[in-house]
């Protein structure tokens, strides 16, 4: 019998992943506190459609329920706001 070298495929959703994507941006400095993004802007640099990359962010601005890691809040020290435009009008991504 031989080895099967394929390996097990990937399992997590394009949201999962963009938002891994997202939090490590935000925490090497790649995305910078106050700065402007479009949920296309993001989802063309990571190739995907803006469906995963607005699931992504509402992860990152309400914390993470489905994962049971640490619960980032919008504001805290270590998840800064971030500001969000679908079109061309800016909106901000933290709640009131």
């Amino acid at each position: 019998m031989t080895k099967d070298t394929l390996g097990p495929m990937e399992t997590t959703s394009l949201a999962d992943q963009a938002y891994r994507r997202l939090r490590d941006a935000i925490r090497g400095g790649a995305l910078r506190p106050g700065e402007k993004i479009t949920e296309r802007d993001l989802a063309a640099r990571l190739g995907v459609s803006p469906t995963p990359i607005r699931e992504a962010l509402r992860q990152l601005v309400h914390g993470r329920s489905s994962s049971g890691s640490a619960r980032a809040r919008c504001g805290s020290p270590t998840t800064p706001p971030l500001p969000v435009a679908r079109s061309s009008r800016p909106r901000s991504a933290c709640p009131p």
